[in-house]
């Protein structure tokens, strides 16, 4: 697991993306034990935990380093639902993002600004 300081300036990087999809109007999740996309990205009712965001969400953010034993559980029981409802977009040396099949960003999204690429 990392260490607090760690978790949190990989959560704020994540944290600075998803604030830009939301304002735009995309539902986004951090996919994490609990649901906290709903607190530091986004004005939306929190979901009951981070795999419930996920299902929801259009756009989802993937820690690729084990943050805690919840977000490592909610990895797991999220498996299916990302590799057969979203795909992946970026992958980072903190994150992969996972777009939803089929849903289109909006148009007024800065893509060079995001790296979102589908």
């Amino acid at each position: 697991a990392l260490a607090p300081v760690d978790q949190s300036a990989m959560l704020l990087e994540a944290a600075s993306r998803a604030r830009a999809l939301s304002d735009e109007g995309v539902e986004v999740a951090i996919l994490t034990g609990p649901d906290i996309a709903c607190v530091i990205a986004s004005n939306r009712d929190c979901a009951v935990d981070g795999p419930a965001a996920a299902g929801a969400a259009n756009v989802v953010f993937v820690p690729r380093l084990d943050v805690d034993a919840g977000t490592a559980a909610a990895k797991g029981r999220s498996e299916a639902l990302l590799y057969t409802q979203f795909k992946m977009v970026e992958r980072t040396p903190l994150w992969e993002i996972w777009v939803r099949r089929g849903y289109a960003l909006p148009a007024s999204l800065p893509v060079s600004t995001l790296n979102l690429r589908s």
